[in-house]
C-alpha cells in the first residue's frame, strides 16, 4: 500500500460513483455528552477535519463541531448559483477585541467541509519571498518561519487533494502529482497573447483530480465548482479527509455552533466546549450542550 493511501483513505472508502458513504456517518462512534475526549475541534473545514484525521488515526477521541449540516453532494447540489446560496455562510462578522472592527458578511463555507465545499479549487503556494516582506520591501512583516519549512507540507497535502497542475517555475520550481487540466478555449487565447508577448504563462493548480483517484471519478467539466461538486472530483475535507476520520473512530457533530470555550479557572487550561444546536442557520429549537475534553496522554498526532 502506498503511503498517499496510508496517510488518506478517503478516496477508496467513497462509492465507486456519485454520493457518499452513508454508512461511514451512520455507524460512527458517538460519545455521550458527560464523556471526557482528547479533544474537541470547533468547525470541521480544511484545517479542522485534517487534524480530526490525524488525530483519530493516532488513536485520540476526537470530536469535531460543525455548525452547518452533513452535505450529501449528489443530492443536495445543483447546477444552478440561485439555487446554492445554502452552502454559504454570510453572517455579519467582527474581530473582537479593544478596537472591533465590523467585517460585513463574507462568503465562506457553511457545513461540513468548509468554504472548501464551494471554493474554486484553485492551490497556489506562497510564494518564497511572501515570508519576508518586510525585509525585502518594507512592507508587512516577516514570517516566523521560511518556506522552506513549509515545502514538505505543502508536498503532502497536494498529494492527498491531489492537486493538478503544469510544472511551477517561479520561487521554488516545483511539480504537481497530476498533469494539468485541458484549458478553455478563452484560456487557449489567453496563452497565445502572453507567448506573443513573451510572458510565462502556466496552467494555474487545482485541487482536482485529473483521471481516476480511487473511487473518485474524473472530473465532467461541469462548471459549477462554487456551487459544490456533484461528482466528487474536485477536493473538499467531505470527501478528502472526513469519511477516513470516521473509520477511524472520530465522532463529527453537524448543526452545532459553538458559543464558549469553557475554562478552568485556576490553570486557565480549556476543558470543555459550549454548543448549541439546531438544524437551520437560525438554530430552531436551539439546545445548550456542555462537552468536556480531558487533556491528551496521547504522545503524538501526525
Amino acid at each position: 500500500m502506498s503511503r498517499l493511501r496510508e496517510r488518506n483513505e478517503s478516496a477508496w472508502l467513497l462509492p465507486a460513483g456519485p454520493g457518499s458513504n452513508l454508512r461511514l456517518r451512520a455507524d460512527m462512534s458517538r460519545y455521550g455528552d458527560d464523556d471526557e475526549v482528547d479533544i474537541v475541534i470547533v468547525g470541521c473545514g480544511a484545517g479542522g477535519a485534517t487534524l480530526l484525521q490525524r488525530l483519530s488515526r493516532a488513536g485520540w477521541r476526537a470530536v469535531a463541531l460543525d455548525a452547518g449540516p452533513f452535505w450529501e453532494p449528489e443530492k443536495d447540489w445543483v447546477s444552478d448559483e440561485a439555487g446554492s446560496h445554502h452552502l454559504y455562510w454570510t453572517e455579519p462578522r467582527v474581530i473582537g477585541g479593544n478596537d472591533p472592527v465590523p467585517l460585513g458578511s463574507n462568503n465562506s463555507g457553511r457545513g461540513v467541509g468548509g468554504s472548501m465545499v464551494h471554493f474554486a479549487g484553485y492551490t497556489p503556494r506562497f510564494h518564497p519571498s511572501d515570508f519576508h516582506t518586510l525585509s525585502a520591501d518594507g512592507v508587512g512583516a516577516d514570517w516566523p518561519l521560511d518556506y522552506g519549512e513549509l515545502r514538505p507540507f505543502y508536498e503532502d497535502i497536494e498529494a492527498e487533494l491531489p492537486v493538478s497542475g503544469e510544472h511551477w517555475p517561479w520561487g521554488d520550481p516545483h511539480s504537481y502529482p497530476h498533469r494539468p487540466h485541458p484549458v478553455s478555449g478563452n484560456g487557449e487565447l489567453f496563452l497565445r497573447g502572453a507567448n506573443a508577448c513573451g510572458v510565462t504563462a502556466k496552467v494555474g493548480p487545482v485541487a482536482i483530480a485529473n483521471g481516476r483517484f480511487g473511487n473518485r471519478p474524473h472530473c465532467i467539466y461541469r462548471g459549477f465548482c462554487l456551487q459544490g461538486c456533484k461528482v466528487n472530483a474536485k477536493a473538499s475535507p467531505l470527501i478528502t479527509h472526513v469519511p477516513d476520520a470516521l473509520a477511524h473512530g472520530a465522532e463529527i457533530r453537524p448543526n452545532s455552533m459553538a458559543t464558549r470555550i469553557v475554562l478552568d479557572e485556576r490553570t486557565g487550561l480549556a476543558t470543555g466546549v459550549e454548543y448549541v444546536q439546531g438544524a437551520l442557520a437560525g438554530f430552531s429549537a436551539p439546545v445548550w450542550w456542555p462537552w468536556r475534553a480531558t487533556r491528551s496522554k496521547h504522545p503524538g498526532c501526525c
